[in-house]
């Protein structure tokens, strides 16, 4: 099964491309999307739109999975947010393709056993489901969507 992995943000909207097979994850691509500074916010939704676009109509995966939208204390940062995690709906609807979202305590209880947490310790523990992986690599963006991918991999019993 493919799964695309996406951590939802403005700034910087991670990503991850895996096959998730009986008892294992492969990791085939990750990035961290990141629009041109001078964009408008207008501009920055819709090159990230048209970004994701590409990653799955080249991809064709089976599911997306992303992080549920967190309210922070910060109204405008949770709009932007929330409007971010809402450009994966749009290509769930678009592409027709089943998304999963994960709270954030969810994924990160299920792989780390704490909510919180560095991501030194993320790492650590997704090393154990993927060791052959390089995480080393991953920015903090796309080893959440890889934690996200893995979560989704575990729910489904596909590893």
């Amino acid at each position: 099964m493919k799964i695309l992995g996406l951590d939802p943000g403005i700034l910087n909207f991670g990503y991850v491309k895996v096959f998730a097979t009986q008892d294992k994850l492969k990791v085939l691509e990750f990035a961290t999307l990141s629009p041109p500074s001078f964009q408008s916010y207008s501009e920055k939704l819709f090159w990230l739109y048209q970004k994701l676009n590409q990653i799955v109509e080249n991809f064709k995966p089976d599911f997306l999975v992303c992080e549920e939208y967190l309210p922070r204390v910060n109204p405008e940062s949770s709009a932007k947010l929330a409007q971010a995690q809402a450009l994966v709906h749009l290509l769930s609807a678009n592409f027709k393709i089943p998304l999963k979202t994960f709270h954030p305590s969810t994924w990160r209880s299920l792989i780390t056993g704490n909510t919180t947490g560095n991501f030194d310790f993320l790492k650590e523990r997704l090393k154990l489901f993927v060791p052959d992986e390089p995480l080393d690599k991953m920015d903090e963006h796309s080893l959440s969507a890889l934690g996200l991918c893995l979560c989704l991999a575990l729910r489904l019993r596909l590893v």
